[in-house]
């Protein structure tokens, strides 16, 4: 093994990394930008969220079903006055269900 995995300096450094790698074209004649979120009601995935909208992106988060209210992170971005509120959807899922993730990427 060798050295330690040096991490962002910044807080946020990491999100800004992943939208400016995300921000790079994404096949010829393709104006249209979407992203999938997972982790989305995480402090992490909100942010992502919340940046992707930003810049013009349509963005689907992945959350748990769980039986309590677990989202307040989003609520904001839920409020249809939010700016691209339109451009957010909210899926149920499960990172382990293959199946399930592969309906919603379809």
């Amino acid at each position: 093994m060798s050295g330690a995995i040096a991490g962002p300096t910044t807080p946020g450094a990491d999100l800004a990394a992943a939208a400016a790698a995300a921000a790079a074209p994404n096949g010829a004649g393709s104006s249209s930008r979407v992203a999938f979120v997972t982790g989305v009601t995480g402090q992490d995935g909100s942010y992502l969220v919340e940046l992707l909208l930003s810049m013009g992106y349509e963005v689907h988060g992945i959350k748990r079903r769980a039986s309590s209210y677990n989202h307040p992170r989003l609520e904001h971005i839920l409020n249809s006055d939010y700016p691209n509120a339109r451009n957010f959807h909210l899926h149920y899922g499960d990172v382990l269900d293959f199946a399930g993730l592969v309906s919603l990427m379809s």
